[in-house]
């Protein structure tokens, strides 16, 4: 298209007038039928144009996508960005309440939901009324779930005999069993270690984990091993050594997932005499575990299922002898597990898990 003479010296935006001005007398004298095939090239230039313009842009949206995929798939880096990002809130805002954010089911809170009081009311509290533990093999994880829903404490004999863990429990030995929190790095380290209950006799106490072992190795010749311990591997790499021991649940239902990164271990050596002092101990558990098993892979330990506060005058105490093999399933929230050894040492391995 030519541009008239007087367009040549005008500005820009009067020849774009122009220019528009002709094409559109130009698609007024085509045909309808013709008209698409007039303005066809201006169409391909625009779009050219448009696209040469805007494709730089469309190559970051995959890479954004690809930089969360790997953010979220690479642990380290998920981690390391999400301890980053905690410090630099917590230095910007230092007085600030994280941990009732952190902790709440809900961003923002409901002002017309009461909270509901943590105890358990007195109808739940019947749930529990049994004092029978139910003792099952090869079983069905539909089922189960009734188990679970009916609050019923069990014994899986089979579970153990199905695991194919790493260290075979057959070839169970306590002492390298101790060695190696005496001698790996990770075990060292007090903070390792969540939520430890110790019960050790009033002349021999002990108040830290890696204090336990050092008290297991002080008194291992002299034959006066007399303690209860547990505690939670809070510490990924702990909690890795520890499941190399054990293998997943098959009972479990598909209404259930396992707590992540997170392990029980129970352990207890037991002198038996008439003035012998008491080594029962409490596994403290995890709020957030709902239920949760136990395994016994070391000899036999004996356990009490003691009722919670609210449910102690309609349930009753349960008393168990977990013998190597067994498994112990439990719903934490009638009940709070205290243990020691049968006889002589004795280990157990725990994992918590919560309803879906």
């Amino acid at each position: 298209m030519v541009l008239k003479e007087k367009l040549k010296e005008a500005s820009t935006e009067d020849k774009l007038k122009a220019v528009d001005k002709e094409l559109a007398a130009l698609f007024k004298r085509c045909s309808k039928k013709d008209r698409f095939a007039c303005v066809a090239p201006v169409l391909n230039l625009t779009g050219s144009l448009w696209w040469k313009k805007h494709s730089k842009h469309l190559i970051w949206p995959p890479i954004f996508v690809a930089l969360i995929a790997a953010y979220v798939a690479y642990e380290p880096d998920y981690f390391m960005a999400r301890v980053l990002m905690k410090k630099s809130m917590l230095m910007a805002f230092p007085n600030f309440d994280y941990e009732s954010y952190y902790a709440g089911e809900c961003l923002i809170n409901n002002p017309y939901i009461i909270n509901e009081d943590p105890r358990l009311p007195p109808e739940e509290c019947k749930l529990c009324g049994h004092s029978k533990v139910d003792v099952m093999t090869n079983v069905d994880r539909k089922q189960f779930a009734n188990e679970l829903l009916d609050g019923r404490a069990t014994i899986i004999t089979d579970a153990i005999d199905r695991w194919e863990a790493g260290q075979d429990v057959d070839d169970f030995k306590f002492n390298e069993f101790v060695k190696l929190h005496l001698t790996l790095p990770e075990f060292k380290k007090s903070a390792s270690f969540c939520t430890p209950t110790i019960r050790t006799p009033a002349t021999k106490a002990v108040s830290t984990i890696p204090g336990v072992f050092k008290y297991i190795l002080q008194n291992w010749k002299n034959s006066t091993l007399h303690f209860s311990a547990s505690w939670t591997n809070c510490d990924k790499t702990g909690y890795n050594v520890i499941r190399n021991y054990y293998d997943k649940a098959y009972f479990l239902p598909e209404m259930t997932e396992v707590s992540r990164y997170q392990n029980y271990v129970l352990m207890s050596s037991r002198i038996i005499k008439k003035d012998e002092e008491s080594v029962w101990a409490k596994l403290e558990v995890s709020d957030r575990d709902e239920g949760m098993w136990i395994g016994q892979i070391y000899r036999n330990m004996q356990i009490r299922l003691v009722p919670k506060v609210e449910c102690s005058e309609i349930c009753k105490p349960i008393k168990i002898s977990l013998k190597k093999g067994e498994v112990l399933n439990l719903v934490n929230r009638f009940y709070s597990v205290y243990f020691r050894a049968e006889h002589h040492q004795s280990v157990a391995l725990g994992v918590g898990y919560q309803f879906n």
